[in-house]
């Protein structure tokens, strides 16, 4: 359950690093002590679900969070400074 929540976490719109616990479940896993199958599926099935929560998150508020917080007229000012030419 604890990969689960670490990789969902990681997934996730939060910065948390999943490399050192994922290395301690490889310890454990050559312990022994846990399952590398079982360990492995949850892994996945986190990463997937942190990642479906960004998706659908994004999906619903997204625009509207982003016009909120974002000044629109500084991104296009950015990028008419920063396009590739064509010539």
């Amino acid at each position: 359950l604890l990969a689960f929540l670490n990789m969902f976490i990681e997934s996730s719109f939060l910065p948390f690093p999943s490399e050192p616990f994922v290395l301690y479940l490889s310890y454990l896993i050559n312990l022994g002590e846990i399952d590398f199958f079982i360990t492995y599926v949850f892994l996945i099935f986190g990463s997937l679900a942190g990642a479906a929560l960004n998706y659908y998150l994004a999906k619903k508020y997204g625009l509207k969070f982003f016009k909120r917080w974002v000044n629109i007229e500084i991104i296009k000012k950015f990028l008419k400074n920063f396009r590739m030419r064509h010539e």
